[in-house]
């Protein structure tokens, strides 16, 4: 008997929705081999980009089972239950790493554009980049785009990813981004209030003694939110008193960190920016 793959899904939490996908496994390995593990990543991900195309997808769950000569199709021994079982196993190998960051891609641009989910508090994908992030640092980018796709007007357990990343690598460069995005880009419902804990737990020391790349970084977030338009961009078509008005609301936390020539320098930046923005009107 052919021994054979099966994803089993369900779409929108809606019943009619379910469905099944079964391919081969390719391996003559009695062991689930990377080599299977790479096909059933890039089969689950083929499988999402397909099923986007025919569905408005806002929520979507799978496991993952074996059928062979023990285990009919029905009733498959199951491997993985969801996405975190998954990817606990593809973080062991590191020539997983782009496909991960395919099946990153493959899962979001959702409905209403924003990031699956794979139930009511977790986005899907969320076990595929704290995979990677949580083993090297070089991927912060990553996962603070991650975040900025995510929903995080209805945030659950990413205050408490970032705290527990800050917790492993401590300050440096990575980590700092990581708090300048929390509290611009990646505001969500708790962001103003963990940064200020930020501060409380080292941060303020790390800005004081590296405050050239903190403005740096965070100069370089004011950026990314008004050229993508982010929804926690103030608007470039309001008053420049306005704009820039609300952009210093959103750092009031560095009042006491930052002195005079710190502001002037944020200042003269986005008013440059918010001047070329209506110089084209």
């Amino acid at each position: 008997m052919k021994t054979t793959f099966k994803i089993s899904y369900q779409i929108n939490d809606i019943a009619k929705l379910k469905g099944q996908f079964i391919f081969d496994k390719k391996s003559n390995t009695a062991v689930i081999s990377e080599n299977d593990i790479a096909i059933i990543l890039s089969e689950l991900t083929a499988l999402i980009i397909d099923l986007k195309k025919k569905h408005k997808i806002y929520q979507f769950n799978y496991s993952i089972g074996l059928i062979d000569e023990n285990n009919n199709i029905d009733t498959p021994k199951i491997l993985f239950t969801d996405e975190k079982t998954l990817f606990n196993e593809v973080s062991k190998y590191s020539a997983l790493t782009s496909a991960t960051i395919t099946y990153l891609q493959a899962t979001d641009h959702g409905e209403y554009d924003s990031r699956i989910w794979e139930d009511c508090e977790n986005p899907l994908g969320t076990q595929a980049i704290l995979s990677l992030v949580s083993k090297d640092k070089k991927w912060m980018p990553e996962y603070i785009y991650f975040l900025r796709t995510c929903d995080l007007d209805h945030e659950v357990n990413q205050g408490g990813d970032i705290e527990e990343l800050i917790e492993q690598y401590q300050w440096n460069e990575e980590t700092c981004t990581l708090a300048i995005a929390r509290l611009i880009t990646c505001c969500g419902q708790h962001g103003s209030e963990q940064f200020e804990d930020l501060l409380e737990d080292g941060l303020s020391d790390y800005i004081q003694e590296n405050k050239p790349l903190f403005l740096e970084k965070l100069i370089e977030e004011f950026k990314y939110a008004l050229d993508s338009d982010s929804c926690y961009s103030p608007s470039l078509n309001a008053s420049k008193e306005d704009y820039l008005s609300e952009f210093f609301e959103y750092i009031e936390a560095l009042n006491t960190i930052f002195d005079k020539n710190d502001f002037d320098k944020i200042n003269t930046y986005l008013s440059k920016y918010w001047d070329a923005f209506n110089a084209k009107e």
